[in-house]
């Protein structure tokens, strides 16, 4: 059965459950369920502003640009 087809509250248990457990620090350490985001574009709708909000992700200074700009694309540099 595909998740597609599932009602929109049982996606979003599925979603909720698809969390990262902890923090996770980039670039070293692999999400578990990253990956969702780029299964199909409607999961790319709906779970990415959950994952993004949601998620706890450590950097170091040098890769704050970056990480905007691949996750953030939209919003305006600071610097």
């Amino acid at each position: 059965m595909s998740v597609l087809v599932t009602s929109g509250e049982l996606r979003n248990r599925i979603y909720d459950y698809c969390v990262e457990s902890g923090p996770i620090t980039l670039p070293f350490s692999r999400p578990c369920f990253g990956g969702l985001r780029y299964a199909c574009m409607i999961l790319s709708i709906e779970y990415t502003p959950l994952y993004l909000a949601r998620t706890i992700v450590l950097l170091q200074p040098s890769d704050v640009e970056r990480y905007h700009a691949v996750f953030y694309p939209n919003l305006q540099s600071c610097g």
